[in-house]
């Protein structure tokens, strides 16, 4: 039988695959003729068993599998790093019994650790190292430190607040908040959130100090720098209670989950500040959800770590784990790529201009009046944020203009517009809007066939020295 070729068709037949191979799955474009160019760098793979197959009078059973990662293209002149004896003999051996999957293709910066990090986190959360039916024998490598998802969700799942306290598998007892206030703590906030603290406060004193509607405190006993207790999660709720009339008496009493150093100590201290996050997804009577900025905390913490900034791991982190949307998860990146252009604006002594400080201010106003020497070019001067009244904006300047010529009664000369964009001090708004946002709006603009042509657009600096701001503060 000749083998099963799935998703690219075309010249599959002309690969001369190993004659083990039943099956080849395979995204488009993934092989090119040796002069052609590749659009990825590196790439995963997995040989699937189809059928029950006797290697050695012993039968190997059907559906074993074996995962990888290569660094490179495929070009046939790499199949397996696998040097596991069953697996080589099946996949040199001439009975067509494997399916082989390519996926994952990978482009940019650092390739290889991508690749070999997401074979890491796959193998991890099918644990083929102890897996009788994978061919791997471990779990592949991490590139950089990683958060254990797994790990931490099953201690998380038993922290959430929809388990009646007293139900989860940690809970304690309620204990005199006196205990806690001193108690050595993990900041896993971007922010502290003052009204979330105050509404705490004020529902324990409207119901006389009962604090049935707090959420758990969360300790990990002997987790602190000193070797004390480390309280993980509930700080905000901590204060509110013993802001109360009850904790400033001494008398408040708080909900208290306990988890003994035999059950944490093969967490890192990352994982532990992980699943601080993951307790804070929206679902509390009482909380201050995890948001873009908790996000970004994590992401530099992980990139400081030798990780990428956007990965599918990292987005599977923060949509699952940390509850934020898909616009959500564009801010955080959004926010991490500000940070990291804020560091390097500090090493380079600039900072973000921001226009409508008295300073700076005419820095704009001059910008504007240099390009509307060009009586026939329209100048507007917006920002990435009101894109959706740009086409508004610029046919109300042209009646305008259209107005003006008849009240004067002059000629109408107008042949162009142009957008001047003020980014608003964000690097990622910048970026957003050169590959994005002024590609599709130019489309549409065209798309109109209008008389008035659009201009390509100008912009304000985004940043100045930092002696242009502080001089005149």
């Amino acid at each position: 039988m000749p083998p099963i070729f799935e998703g690219n068709k075309m010249k599959y037949n002309d690969l001369n695959l190993p004659d083990s191979i039943k099956e080849f799955v395979a995204p488009e474009n993934f092989h090119k003729d040796k002069n052609a160019e590749y659009d990825y760098d590196a790439y995963m793979y997995r040989f699937d068993l189809l059928e029950d197959t006797v290697v050695d009078d012993n039968t190997v059973p059907k559906d074993k599998y074996m995962i990888g990662a290569h660094l490179g293209v495929f070009d046939l002149g790499y199949w397996t790093s696998c040097e596991n004896k069953e697996f080589r003999t099946i996949f040199q051996g001439d009975n067509p019994c494997l399916k082989l999957t390519i996926y994952n293709l990978v482009k940019g910066n650092n390739p290889w650790l991508t690749v070999k990090q997401e074979e890491h986190n796959e193998l991890s959360k099918l644990n083929a190292r102890k897996d009788p039916m994978s061919w791997n024998g471990n779990n592949g490598f991490p590139a950089h430190e990683t958060i254990r998802r797994h790990l931490c969700k099953q201690i998380a799942d038993q922290l959430k607040v929809d388990i009646p306290f007293g139900k989860g598998n940690f809970d304690s007892d309620l204990e005199p908040i006196s205990e806690h206030i001193n108690m050595d703590s993990l900041q896993v906030r971007a922010s502290w959130d003052g009204e979330f603290v105050s509404n705490i406060t004020t529902e324990v004193d409207d119901l006389g100090g009962n604090t049935k509607n707090t959420d758990r405190v969360v300790i990990w006993e002997g987790r602190s720098p000193f070797g004390h207790d480390l309280r993980g999660d509930g700080n905000q709720t901590v204060l509110g209670v013993a802001n109360t009339k009850s904790g400033k008496a001494g008398t408040a009493q708080i909900k208290v989950a306990r988890i003994s150093y035999e059950d944490n100590k093969h967490l890192t201290d990352l994982e532990i500040e992980h699943i601080g996050n993951m307790l804070n997804k929206p679902a509390k009577k009482f909380y201050r959800e995890t948001n873009s900025s908790d996000g970004a905390k994590m992401i530099l913490k992980l990139m400081k770590n030798g990780a990428q900034m956007k990965t599918p791991s990292h987005d599977l982190m923060l949509k699952e784990d940390y509850g934020l949307n898909s616009k959500q998860r564009k801010k955080v990146y959004a926010e991490v790529i500000d940070i990291l252009h804020q560091k390097e604006l500090d090493m380079a002594n600039r900072t973000f201009a921001d226009y409508t400080l008295p300073h700076l201010a005419p820095l704009k106003t001059a910008k504007i009046e240099k390009l509307q020497e060009d009586l026939s070019c329209l100048t507007i001067p917006t920002s990435v944020g009101v894109g959706f009244k740009w086409m508004d904006m610029i046919a109300t300047s042209i009646r305008d203009a259209k107005k003006d010529a008849d009240k004067n009664d002059t000629k109408f000369i107008i042949k162009s517009v142009r957008l001047l964009l003020d980014y608003k001090q964000s690097v990622a708004s910048r970026k957003n809007f050169r590959e994005e946002l002024w590609p599709d709006f130019k489309t549409k603009y065209n798309a109109l066939g209008s008389a008035i042509i659009l201009e390509q657009y100008e912009e304000m600096d985004l940043t100045v020295a930092s002696t242009t701001s502080n001089s005149s503060l």
